[in-house]
């Protein structure tokens, strides 16, 4: 077998070391760069979201509140229209006192009426009144407002005068009588400042205010038989009895258990119950055991005087009796 390092001195020979070369890591062409785009994108991504919640947290902090802005709107709102009506009710208020001292004068007393009437006018109104006669308002009432301008309302008032008529006998003598009539006028009101109101001229007297011709319709439904509505007309006149002249127990007696008793306060014998005049009683078409009565009875004030009175009394039926269920004053629902 031969040695491949055996010399022929008969000494062994050292294999030869290789060579390594090691590369300078410093040296560019040795170092293999890494991409960073990924990096960068979700950097990006990352800063858009910080960006867009920063975005939507300043819009937050300056945007109102939509619940805080509609219930500022509705308070705002509410204050003008309670600054409305309390104006509407002083001008009002105004007109009508004004109205009351307009109206009232005694015969020769044109001072003491320019004394009372001169401080609702304004500096350009004068009062060029020769007071010759007596008359009182007994009664006023400012039936309507219109606004002309945001300073200047017209104010319709309606008043119960007392007119003293002097009244020339054949005899010569001289007798006074009173004479009540109902008179209207329109107040001009200005509002030269907030809560400062003046009667900007001389009010005019206008027609009295009439009433719409208007009929009520009638109730329309199935009438109970006689034995029902004879029934019925019995609990109900013993009701009305006690409701106009007796306590609080005998009316709730009556009374069915929905029934709110502190609708039922009685009147104690302010007025006393005469006669039931007509009851008509229609049955509940969808509610069975239930009653709609129209009621027409008559009652006496303190001085005797009598009066009639309709109204209609709902009713209920249990256990073969009928209850009162609630009443109103109108003869239709």
């Amino acid at each position: 077998m031969q040695l491949k390092n055996w010399r022929k001195d008969g000494s062994t020979a050292k294999a030869s070391p290789k060579k390594v070369e090691i590369s300078n890591i410093n040296d560019e062409k040795s170092i293999k760069p890494r991409s960073d785009l990924g990096k960068r994108i979700l950097r990006g991504i990352l800063w858009a979201m910080i960006s867009f919640l920063f975005l939507r947290g300043c819009i937050a902090v300056l945007r109102p509140d939509p619940l805080a802005a509609y219930e500022k709107r509705t308070q705002t709102f509410i204050t003008q229209q309670t600054q409305l009506q309390n104006q509407s009710l002083a001008i009002t208020g105004f007109a009508q006192n004004f109205a009351q001292e307009y109206l009232t004068y005694a015969a020769g007393d044109k001072e003491g009426y320019n004394s009372r009437v001169t401080p609702y006018l304004a500096l350009t109104v004068s009062l060029d009144t020769d007071i010759k006669n007596t008359a009182t308002a007994v009664y006023v009432q400012a039936i309507s407002l219109v606004e002309q301008s945001s300073t200047q309302y017209d104010v319709t008032v309606v008043a119960k005068v007392s007119y003293a008529q002097s009244i020339v006998g054949e005899d010569g003598a001289i007798t006074t009588q009173n004479r009540l009539e109902n008179v209207s006028l329109v107040v001009p009101v200005e509002v030269p400042a907030p809560g400062q109101f003046v009667v900007g001229s001389l009010p005019m007297f206008v027609a009295l205010p009439t009433s719409p011709k208007y009929s009520v319709p009638a109730y329309e439904g199935i009438q109970v038989d006689n034995r029902v509505a004879t029934e019925i007309k019995e609990v109900l006149t013993n009701f009305l009895k006690a409701y106009y002249e007796e306590n609080q127990t005998r009316i709730e007696y009556y009374l069915s258990p929905t029934a709110d008793p502190a609708k039922f306060t009685g009147l104690n014998g302010t007025c006393s119950f005469v006669r039931t005049d007509s009851v008509t009683v229609y049955q509940e078409a969808e509610q069975p055991g239930s009653f709609f009565a129209t009621v027409k009875i008559t009652v006496q004030e303190p001085n005797g005087q009598q009066r009639a009175q309709q109204f209609h009394i709902n009713l209920t039926q249990s256990e073969n009796r009928y209850y009162v269920s609630s009443m109103g004053t109108r003869l239709t629902k």
